[in-house]
Order: structure tokens, then sequence, then C-alpha cells
């Protein structure tokens, strides 16, 4: 398998335990901190712009400074309210954009989880809907795409273990985030910590049949999915996106490319990629990754599956933690 070219980026009320002081967005508009009644909602003056983040599809973003608590966090700005938007432009009215927008944020509110970014709030004018977030840090796909070395066989571990546990949270709520990406990954270098970022692909269901995701990452039985040809699926979608991840943490390469995917027998390829793993990183990495990339999803591992699996674990530390578990 010949190495690919390096990535390119791919297309696609205060709630209670948050530390800002005094105002409250519109998901719980009438709470404060100390839950007093305060009927305050945000608006854009209360916060000043430091830089522009990397866009969505539908979004710009930006770190931002809550100006009353002085709190870095970033805002996620999404139009509404005008004709020449992406998703107006695709057939989409209004009422449509905010309902996936309501989605988005009745999904995310669930986690208050240290590998999850919080939602902090919400407000809309006239013309935008503001989601409120943590600020995580830098994302992953940047960090990656600037590094002049490899990570090491240890931080690719400590990385994913996070990502991992991420995903895992979201399925224990019963959540699909269905966008698991380097670009939806953020790194603290200071904290060393990793976080999940960007719900606006996640649905609460154990099943769906609407293709949605990032196509060098789709699994693909999302990926073969058309409007006259639709495929229930399920949260181990997720899992295929993880061995997408973890490919690229580990050789700064993707895995396959978008002409690999379109093929309904993606087998060929898939042996390509776990052959390149055991070549360069042996055995036991070659089979975590065999793991996760499985064309048919029974097969597939669970993302706690993966948490139990040898890759992280001596054999000695595994018979501990399963014992421990009562797994």
């Amino acid at each position: 398998m010949k190495p690919k070219k390096l990535l390119k980026k791919s297309k696609g009320h205060i709630l209670k335990n948050t530390d800002f002081a005094g105002m409250s967005g519109e998901i719980f508009k009438n709470i404060s901190q100390n839950g007093k009644q305060t009927g305050e909602i945000w608006t854009e003056n209360d916060f000043t712009t430091i830089k522009e983040l990397a866009p969505g599809t539908y979004s710009k973003a930006f770190q931002v400074k809550e100006n009353a608590s002085g709190i870095i966090c970033v805002m996620k700005r999404i139009t509404v309210n005008e004709k020449d938007t992406p998703l107006n432009k695709s057939g989409e009215d209004q009422g449509m954009m905010t309902e996936l927008i309501m989605r988005e944020i009745n999904t995310h509110k669930l986690f208050d989880h240290p590998n999850i970014v919080k939602l902090h709030g919400y407000f809309t004018d006239e013309k935008y809907y503001y989601l409120i977030t943590e600020y995580g840090g830098d994302e992953l796909f940047t960090i990656v795409s600037e590094m002049k070395y490899e990570y090491t066989d240890d931080e690719v571990r400590d990385l994913f273990r996070m990502a991992l546990t991420a995903a895992a949270k979201c399925h224990s709520e019963g959540v699909m985030h269905r966008d698991i990406k380097l670009e939806n990954l953020v790194y603290n270098n200071e904290t060393k910590i990793l976080k999940l970022i960007d719900f606006g692909n996640a649905i609460i269901s154990d099943v769906s049949n609407a293709k949605a995701g990032t196509h060098s990452y789709m699994a693909p039985e999302v990926f073969n999915i058309t409007y006259d040809r639709l495929i229930p699926y399920g949260n181990k979608v997720d899992t295929w996106s993880l061995g997408c991840v973890f490919f690229i943490l580990t050789f700064k390469i993707p895995p396959f490319s978008l002409k690999h995917l379109y093929y309904i027998n993606i087998d060929k390829y898939i042996i390509r990629a776990t052959n390149y793993m055991l070549l360069k990183k042996g055995k036991l990495a070659c089979t975590f990754l065999s793991s996760m990339f499985i064309r048919f999803p029974s097969a597939r591992l669970t993302v706690n599956e993966l948490l139990y699996h040898p890759y992280f674990h001596q054999p000695d530390d595994l018979s501990a933690l399963l014992e421990a578990t009562h797994i």
C-alpha cells in the first residue's frame, strides 16, 4: 500500500454545571447558576471574538471570551434567515433548519463528560442561531497536518483511548454521533485531554437510514445509501469512523480514497489497509484495526469492546480490569 498524500480537509440558559455568572441562554433561559429566576438571555454583544476557527458546512465558529466571566469558549454561528444559505439552496426551508439545529442542541446537552465539550447554552437573533460551547483546544486535524513527525505508539494509544471513551459515552446515552473525524476532535496540549465536538449530525436513536457524515470516514453501509436504496444502520458506523481516525493518527495518511469507497465490495481495500498496519506496527495493532474495518457491521466490535481490546492492556492488566468490571 503506497502512502497517500497528507490529509486534505474533509467536506462534511446556561447549564447548571458551568462557571458563567448570571447569564443564561434559551435552553434553560429562566435558570441562572445559583438557581434564581433571571430571564436574562445572552446576546452577541456579551462576547468578544478572539479568532475565527475552522468553518463547518453550514456554520462559522469563533473562539470568544464571555465578557462577564472572562471564560474562553466557542461560538458556533448558524445562519437561518437568509435565502442564500447552503441549506436553503438545497431546498430545505427555515423550519427544517431550525429543527436540525434544535436536534443538535437537544442531543449535545445530554453530555457532561471529560472527553466531550460541554454545551453551555444558545441564543438567537433575527438572522442566526448561536451555540456556546466549551473551548477544548486545537482541532486534531490541524495538529496532525502540521506535525513534522509521527506520533509514538504510546501517544496514539492515549489519544485514541480518549476518542473511544467519548464515543462510548455517546452510545451509552443512545446517541449515534455519525461524524467522528479528526476535524471533530480537539486537543489541549496543556491538559493533554482530547474532546469530541460537533453534534450536528448526531441523533438520539439506535437505528437510521439517512446518509450522514463525511465521505472519507463513512462506513460502507452508510456510503452506499441512495434515495431508492435506504439501508438501516446502527451505531457501529461510529466504530468504522474511529478506525479511520486510528489509522490517520498512526500514519498521518487516510486509509482509503473516495474511489475505494464507491465499491460495494471494499474488502480488498480493507485488506490493503490492515496489511499496511501489520507491516509497520505489528500484529496487535493490525488485529485492533481489523476489528473496526469490517464491511459487515454485525461483525465489528462495539466501542466498549474496543476499550477492552488487548491493544490497550498487557495480559495481566486486562485480566484485572475484566475482573474489576465483572465482564
